[in-house]
């Protein structure tokens, strides 16, 4: 059977686990400053198959 402490022990586990998730990035720009370039700066990243 588990303790009053095991337990405490065990939820305070869980809640100092927070997912970390992954920054995206392409080609070395952030996904904030992409979402905010102008299209005419944002073609200029892409390969030509991809424009």
């Amino acid at each position: 059977l588990f303790s009053q402490v095991d337990v405490e022990t065990e939820i305070a586990g869980r809640e100092m686990k927070r997912r970390m998730f992954k920054k995206f990035s392409f080609r070395a720009v952030d996904l904030d400053a992409l979402l905010d370039m102008p299209t005419e700066e944002l073609i200029k990243l892409f390969h030509a198959r991809a424009r």
